[in-house]
């Protein structure tokens, strides 16, 4: 009896997961996050808010893992040609998104671990833990499609705005650009969009902001399957 038409699905997106290890131990991946972890590490050992650690370590990991691993050109160029499994683009984005979002979920509880081993608060990096594993998730999610659409170029820039401007809330960029159009229209992104300063709240409990992650992963990963779908109709 063939199996169900969901256990093909979880295969197919399972068979893009290995990707990832042998990115991280073949490629510069493996040392970007290793110097992430370094430096992340050092900032979760101080003062520093921990959940504010966590969701920079699972934002910046997650933009480095998509890079790593559907960023590159030849990654795109593959995926006008046939795949040597059968897969669908749904299949195809949410396993990249799985292999993006573990690699960075990885460096996440790393750095969590870290905090908690050094600030000896348990329940405090557990929270933080959830709120950089929700930022994790809902980034990797959004950056993919982006990747696939204008290479790791669009993925530099979206490093640049979400950890130079994300961490701060709407009502502080209107006020620092004096209720411009240019500070409304960031002001705007960053309520609608994912931010550092919403993911935050994940670990004070905050359910609208895991709410507001999870349909970002929806639509990120539905973009990102249009995406690969109209790559594979192209023919080198």
């Amino acid at each position: 009896m063939p199996p169900y038409w969901h256990v093909l699905f979880l295969r197919r997106v399972l068979a893009e997961f290995p990707l990832l290890p042998w990115r991280v131990a073949r490629t510069r991946l493996g040392l970007w996050l290793a110097l992430l972890f370094v430096g992340l590490a050092r900032l979760a050992g101080g003062e520093t808010d921990p959940a504010a650690v966590a969701v920079l370590a699972g934002t910046m990991g997650a933009v480095v893992c998509v890079s790593g691993v559907a960023g590159s050109a030849a990654d795109r160029a593959a995926l006008t040609h046939r795949l040597l499994q059968p897969t669908t683009p749904i299949a195809l984005a949410a396993g990249r998104w799985l292999a993006a979002a573990g690699g960075a979920a990885a460096l996440v509880a790393g750095v969590a671990g870290y905090a908690a081993c050094t600030t000896r608060d348990g329940p405090g990096a557990v929270g933080a833990a959830a709120a950089g594993l929700t930022a994790a998730a809902a980034v990797s999610a959004v950056v993919l499609p982006l990747v696939w659409t204008g290479g790791n170029a669009l993925a530099v820039l979206t490093f640049a705005w979400l950890v130079l401007v994300s961490a701060m809330p709407p009502e502080a960029v209107i006020g620092l650009g004096r209720g411009g159009a240019l500070a409304v229209f960031g002001a705007s992104v960053l309520e609608v969009g994912p931010a550092m300063w919403r993911y935050r709240g994940v670990a004070a409990g905050d359910l609208g902001a895991a709410a507001h992650a999870a349909a970002w992963v929806g639509l990120g990963l539905g973009i990102a399957a249009w995406r690969a779908a109209r790559l594979g109709a192209r023919r080198l």
